[in-house]
């Protein structure tokens, strides 16, 4: 499994810098005071929620794939069990 951070850097950079305009707007365009840990946290948490959901993913997606095979290995025990013999020539 692969993770992909440079997906998950550009989400972080688009949906951190709506967030901040949202949230710090008083501080960026009047003369309110900037939290600067906020607003790297508002940077932090899309990236880490975009990585969060791709190795979630990831996980669901291995469990399918090992219980399919599992499946598919007891199909082909139960298929050779129940099989019917050739027909007889006469």
């Amino acid at each position: 499994m692969k993770l992909n951070f440079r997906k998950a850097f550009l989400v972080a950079l688009v949906v951190g810098s709506l967030l901040v305009l949202i949230n710090q707007w008083q501080g960026i365009f009047a003369e309110a005071a900037i939290d600067y840990l906020k607003m790297a946290l508002t940077y932090t948490v899309p990236f880490c929620v975009f990585l969060w959901g791709q190795w979630t993913v990831a996980q669901q997606q291995q469990s399918a794939a090992i219980q399919l095979a599992g499946l598919a290995a007891e199909a082909e025990k139960t298929d050779h069990k129940t099989r019917l013999p050739p027909p007889r020539k006469r």
